[in-house]
């Protein structure tokens, strides 16, 4: 078994790019760290601690909105550039991953690189069609719903590190929702939810996406179980279809904690939660506007 032989602090990107690619595959990145205790060391060397980089800001630049990989959660949740209609469902999702101490080392790429099965942040970040900014020997921006088309960490190259995701902003009349169904405050999901929506003029809806998340090990993209909304007014009968249709259609995985049965379930309601709570909130931006 390999185990740990040192930590590596760089302070700049660099620094921590050439550490990581010394490394051959066995120096990783670290920031929250809350992913160890299911990594466990196995195949690591070194520790790359990517934390004096100044990665953690939401900016502005360039027409689109970058949010630092090492962003904490407790502060994206509190974080006042992303408490608009159309992006608030990544704020939604980041208040409600775990405790507040967790909330307060969990960084936003650390949950992106380090998925678990009952991630939040990542199913708010699907749905509002976020991208992700890659350093390395091919510096890129690689569309999320790429890098969850298997596991993210089976897609960064060795040496490679994700140090931005990237928002567009949203147009008008355009809401978002995170919705997550748990035991308690602080438990992992058993069901999650995100939407984005945006309606017309009419207030019908123009655009909308949604992923699902807990119920299977990797995000669902349920967008196409929504679609009899598109072009309609999303009442409450309709929103009530969409979820008995989600229900009938999705299939869960493995949950010790509950059925499939159950978790079909619980995943249409947090979907018919997300996508009214989004198209509410699409509709107080237009009233806004």
């Amino acid at each position: 078994m390999v185990t740990v032989q040192k930590f590596i602090y760089p302070t700049t990107l660099g620094e921590a790019l050439e550490a990581l690619s010394a490394g051959r595959g066995k120096a990783r990145a670290i920031a929250g760290g809350t992913s160890l205790v299911f990594h466990r060391g196995r195949s690591t060397e070194a520790y790359v601690d990517i934390t004096r980089l100044g990665i953690d800001r939401v900016e502005s630049l360039e027409g689109r909105i970058e949010v630092g990989a090492c962003a904490r959660l407790g502060a994206l949740a509190q974080g006042h550039d992303l408490l608009v209609p159309g992006l608030r469902a990544l704020p939604e999702a980041a208040a409600c991953a775990g405790s507040t101490a967790v909330r307060n080392a969990v960084t936003l790429g650390g949950s992106v690189a380090g998925y678990k099965r009952w991630s939040d942040p990542p199913i708010a970040l699907l749905a509002l069609d976020a991208s992700v900014h890659l350093e390395g020997p091919d510096p890129r921006d690689v569309p999320l719903a790429d890098l969850f088309s298997a596991h993210p960490l089976s897609k960064l190259a060795a040496g490679e590190l994700i140090t931005a995701v990237l928002l567009e902003p949203p147009g008008p009349r355009t809401g978002s929702a995170f919705v997550k169904l748990r035991r308690t405050a602080v438990d992992y999901a058993l069901a999650s939810a995100a939407a984005q929506v945006v309606l017309d003029e009419q207030g019908r809806v123009a655009d909308l996406s949604l992923t699902l998340g807990a119920v299977r090990p990797l995000p669902t993209d349920a967008t196409d179980l929504a679609g009899e909304l598109l072009g309609a007014e999303p009442t409450e009968d309709l929103l009530a279809q969409v979820a008995e249709r989600i229900a009938q259609e999705v299939e869960p995985g493995q949950d010790m904690r509950a059925s499939k049965g159950y978790l079909a379930r619980v995943a249409g309601v947090v979907a018919e939660d997300a996508l009214a709570t989004a198209a509410a909130r699409a509709r107080e931006e237009e009233s806004d506007a």
